[in-house]
């Protein structure tokens, strides 16, 4: 069993842990657990040139992925004979969902020094982040002997000024990731099959072209959600970033809208429960069928064309720490 000494403090992490950071008079400790072993990391006040805070889009992704999860057991519930099961499924992915949301938003925490760059593990969200930064600062000023200016503390850095030459001391801002954009390129050709699987299934109405459908639906899910982590910090365009964003909207949109349709259609007696909706022969479901493959279509055609455009120049260097040399 872990002890800790009197003297430490829990900042972030849970006890017991895999990861957790503790406070001491005059320096961080980072506590990692690995199956049988531990591993401690101690950084000095002294020592801390940058703690960095870069908030991500983890959290949101999670609700996206809860979201769609609970949307594809609520589409499931008019079509199944026991429900309670699904519902008992819903119940909890909804309260997972809230307790993400109410953690706040994700980041990534660096801590950087002379000889190295950590990335606080315990730190993965941005509020407790920003408290754990508001306490940190007096003790790195008061081990350092200087104030961190306001700028850098509302930007979320902590950049003490400390009596180490220039170059040890700079700011340098995080350069962005380079991206390549392959899970964007998949998705995009997702895109594009959709045109030709949709004019099969409406020629060819038989239980694999359903789930051949089913597949590609889970298939462009996750390669939207993957292309959302992909491109954070990184060096794409903004205009190829919105379109897996677009994806998962419309995909999103058009599943609420059949579940409703499928809902109201049992509820008016023109289905029974467990009774699929032959789309080809329903108008309704025909021309939202339409739409829906014109639009993912348009927006894979769109994809390629500026990811052609974009040609993905290298990543720039991040910019050279100041000289003390004249």
């Amino acid at each position: 069993m872990t002890t800790h000494p009197r003297n430490y403090k829990r900042l972030a992490g849970t006890r017991g842990g895999i990861h957790s950071l503790w406070l001491a008079d005059d320096h961080l400790l980072l506590l990692s657990h690995h199956w049988f072993s531990e591993e401690y990391r101690r950084f000095f006040f002294r020592d801390i040139q940058q703690i960095s805070v870069a908030k991500t889009h983890g959290a949101m992704i999670l609700n996206i992925v809860l979201g769609l999860f609970i949307l594809l057991l609520a589409g499931a519930i008019p079509l199944v004979e026991v429900w309670q099961g699904l519902g008992v499924w819903i119940a909890l992915a909804a309260l997972l969902g809230v307790f993400n949301l109410l953690k706040g938003p994700s980041c990534v925490c660096e801590l950087r020094t002379a000889v190295q760059t950590v990335r606080l593990k315990p730190l993965r969200r941005l509020r407790r982040a920003q408290k754990v930064l508001t306490r940190l600062r007096p003790l790195i000023e008061a081990a350092q002997g200087g104030p961190a200016t306001s700028e850098l503390i509302t930007s979320g850095r902590i950049a003490p000024q400390a009596p180490a030459p220039a170059a040890a001391t700079a700011t340098v801002q995080r350069p962005l990731r380079h991206c390549h954009g392959r899970a964007h390129l998949i998705l995009f050709w997702l895109c594009l099959a959709d045109l030709p699987l949709t004019a099969v299934a409406y020629f060819n109405d038989q239980g694999w072209m359903d789930a051949l459908g089913l597949a590609h639906f889970f298939a462009s899910v996750g390669f939207a959600i993957a292309a959302l982590v992909q491109q954070q910090h990184s060096d794409l365009p903004s205009s190829l970033k919105r379109i897996p964003i677009l994806v998962l909207v419309s995909d999103g949109f058009f599943l609420v809208t059949g579940i409703g349709y499928t809902v109201f259609l049992i509820s008016a007696g023109r289905l029974q429960p467990g009774q699929n909706i032959a789309w080809q022969s329903d108008p309704f479901m025909l021309a939202m069928t339409a739409v829906s493959t014109s639009f993912i279509v348009a927006c894979g055609l769109a994809g390629l064309v500026l990811r052609k455009k974009s040609r993905f120049p290298p990543a720039a260097p991040p910019p050279a720490p100041p000289s003390d040399q004249p």
